[in-house]
């Protein structure tokens, strides 16, 4: 047998005991980088999202809220997981005998890359799904909004409407018949009201 391919034997046998270290290892790192996505995930919605979901149309706002909630229930369950894998999971049986230390070792190997799996998968899904709702967020139609309705009271008399502006100014109050122009100037007080008597 040669140089190399003792060496390689030497290393695969070493390898055999230091295999759930280096998955924790993968593990740790995982965690490390879906701490950053969050995070970055977190601050560029904080910065560009919408400050009020109140004004979207309803059933754009219960698709925003159902995709944020897959959203942080994927990212939630990715660090969860990635945690378990980085850490393993507790357990009071302390193993003394090879045989149950190896078989114990093989089936944490296991079940920490296949935490790490998940992880990666969840991952994946919680920024698909931050994406797309970002992405509908930018374009989703807000309801119309209802000029208000007041009383405008001036010296020459009040006028009830809906009010805006004509020009400036100058205020258009539009009532059941017509509309009034009202200069700025000569308004004294105006008063919200729910209808026009």
């Amino acid at each position: 047998m040669s140089v190399d391919r003792l060496r390689w034997a030497e290393k695969a046998q070493e390898l055999r005991f230091t295999q759930l270290d280096v998955v924790r290892r993968q593990a740790e790192s995982w965690r490390t980088g879906l701490t950053g996505i969050t995070a970055l995930l977190s601050a560029v919605l904080i910065i560009r999202g919408r400050s009020d979901l109140a004004d979207l149309v309803v059933h754009y706002k219960v698709a925003l809220l159902s995709l944020f909630g897959v959203a942080l229930g994927a990212l939630v369950a990715a660090t969860l997981l990635a945690v378990r894998a980085a850490s393993g999971a507790p357990g009071d049986e302390v193993l003394l005998v090879s045989e149950d230390l190896e078989r114990w070792t093989k089936s944490e190997v296991r079940a920490a890359q296949q935490a790490i799996g998940r992880a990666r998968l969840l991952t994946v899904v919680g920024v698909v799904a931050v994406a797309v709702g970002s992405s509908v967020l930018g374009v989703a139609p807000t309801r119309p909004t209802e000029p208000e309705v007041a009383t405008v009271h001036t010296p020459n008399g009040d006028h009830c409407g809906r009010v805006g502006q004509f020009a400036p100014g100058i205020l258009k109050i539009s009532g059941k018949t017509g509309y009034a122009l009202v200069p700025l100037d000569a308004v004294v007080r105006v008063e919200p009201v729910a209808v026009c008597p």
